[in-house]
């Protein structure tokens, strides 16, 4: 796993215009299969109306290129390299082996994940995902915290 965010910091200290690039050029990202097609236009770097990192959307293999002027895209495309180097800089990266029957919980617009190689010669690998949207946990967590503050309680 790579800590998106620190990277997006490195790249905002380090390069300026690049991570200024990198949050304000919409890049459409396609999954599609035969039972699915996600669609989505965001920034490869989400930041809030503070400049406060909100989300990392980095998929080299489902993004497509911002139809941009030559110029322009010369200038994103170096601001890409710059943040795939930070990104896979051992710096950033955090490796462990899971197990057979052990789960891993992750923000994934923060972490991003991969894997190293794998043999197939020293047994399966059976990897299953299962994805929640970030509103309806953080709607339960301000929920709770109404409910827990207007009792005077905190069970």
């Amino acid at each position: 796993m790579v800590d998106g965010f620190a990277a997006a910091e490195a790249l905002r200290a380090q390069d300026p215009k690049a991570f200024e690039i990198l949050t304000h050029t919409p890049v459409r990202f396609r999954f599609r299969d035969k039972d699915t097609e996600l669609v989505r236009s965001s920034s490869l770097i989400e930041v809030d109306g503070t400049g406060g990192l909100q989300a990392i959307n980095f998929s080299p293999r489902l993004d497509f290129v911002p139809l941009l002027p030559p110029k322009e895209l010369t200038a994103y495309f170096k601001a890409r390299k710059a943040f795939d180097q930070l990104l896979r800089s051992p710096r950033y990266e955090i490796r462990f082996l899971l197990n057979s029957g052990d789960l891993m919980m992750m923000d994934n617009r923060r972490l991003l994940h991969g894997r190293t190689a794998f043999d197939t010669r020293q047994g399966l690998r059976h990897l299953q995902g299962c994805y929640i949207d970030v509103d309806g946990p953080r709607s339960v967590y301000r929920v709770l915290r109404r409910r827990l503050g207007a009792s005077g309680s905190r069970a």
